[in-house]
């Protein structure tokens, strides 16, 4: 069967389309055709876990994906038999890492204590949480240590010098 269009007539409500049983029978009719054809299309994704979906330009296939010499997978646990510069994320716990000096590293680290300030400078007052940096285009900022009542948190910062080395100011 081919598609089969919905006559809407000429203009609004004039009456020439067909009518809306019509047109509904219409919609069953591709979406039935439509799901018959998928179900036949797409290979089974039993057994596929990790794997993506690919295709040659004609066919569709599951497969375990590379780049360059390097595997790219996908789980809740990493792949067995890693090699270095492979790719893994972690489809439950959304974190990509790689395989590199025969042990997992993550790439995608969380920015946990990383508190973006406008200006993006630190406030050394209450509120501050010792860990959390910032930086600016001059400097990197790290909160070595805080305190309560009247006393600043301490705050520490590294300057970004154009000849791409760094000093502790």
């Amino acid at each position: 069967m081919s598609r089969q269009a919905i006559n809407t007539g000429d203009s609004a409500n004039d009456n020439s389309g067909d009518p809306i049983r019509l047109a509904f029978e219409k919609c069953n009719n591709n979406f039935t055709e439509l799901y018959a054809n998928l179900v036949t299309f797409l290979p089974s994704p039993t057994g596929n876990a990790g794997k993506f979906l690919t295709t040659n330009g004609t066919t569709l296939s599951w497969t375990t994906t590379t780049f360059g010499n390097a595997k790219i997978s996908s789980g809740p646990t990493p792949p067995g038999s890693p090699a270095t510069r492979d790719l893994w994320f972690d489809d439950e716990g959304g974190r990509l890492y790689i395989y590199y000096d025969s042990a997992w590293i993550e790439a995608s680290p969380p920015l946990v204590n990383f508190k973006l300030t406008v200006p993006p400078t630190p406030k050394g007052v209450s509120g501050d949480s010792q860990g959390e940096w910032t930086a600016d285009y001059n400097y990197y900022y790290y909160c070595t240590a805080t305190y309560s009542g009247n006393n600043a948190n301490i705050w520490r910062r590294i300057a970004f010098i154009n000849d791409n080395t760094w000093t502790n100011p």
